[in-house]
């Protein structure tokens, strides 16, 4: 069982919270992807956006030109991580919430962070407020 959280403030103005390795974890294969330069390289890596045959091997590949980027479907902000990494029992804790089109993520209030870390720690967790670690993950794009 993942025993290690950290939670923090997102610059989208939400608190969330996520497995401790979740964040390195997708950080490195989000800088994998768009490091990918053609859309071979990117079909071969299985990136977002790639499986399109009928695009040449050889022609350009930036997944930050793909229609998913702008509507915030890729990369995943912080609460859409914690929402697919988090042990069951921790979601279950969390209302997730759900946006207009139809994107969930976990999120809590400032009002709620005592009750949320007194919880968890109760239920065996190890938590520990890193609100950097949260606002550079989801400013990963602007890098």
């Amino acid at each position: 069982m993942t025993t290690a959280l950290i939670y923090g403030e997102s610059p989208y103005g939400y608190l969330t919270i996520v497995p401790e390795g979740a964040i390195e974890e997708a950080t490195s294969e989000i800088r994998r992807v768009l490091s990918l330069s053609t859309y071979g390289e990117a079909r071969a890596a299985d990136a977002p956006g790639a499986d399109d045959d009928e695009i040449a091997d050889d022609e350009h590949y930036d997944v930050r030109e793909l229609g998913f980027v702008a509507d915030g479907d890729w990369p995943p902000n912080a609460g859409m991580l914690a929402l697919e990494k988090l042990p069951a029992d921790v979601r279950e804790r969390l209302t997730p919430e759900r946006s207009m089109v139809g994107q969930e993520w976990v999120e809590f209030s400032e009002d709620d962070v005592e009750r949320v870390v007194h919880d968890l720690t109760a239920a065996g967790y190890e938590l520990r407020r890193d609100d950097a670690a949260i606002d550079a993950f989801d400013r990963i794009l602007e890098d």
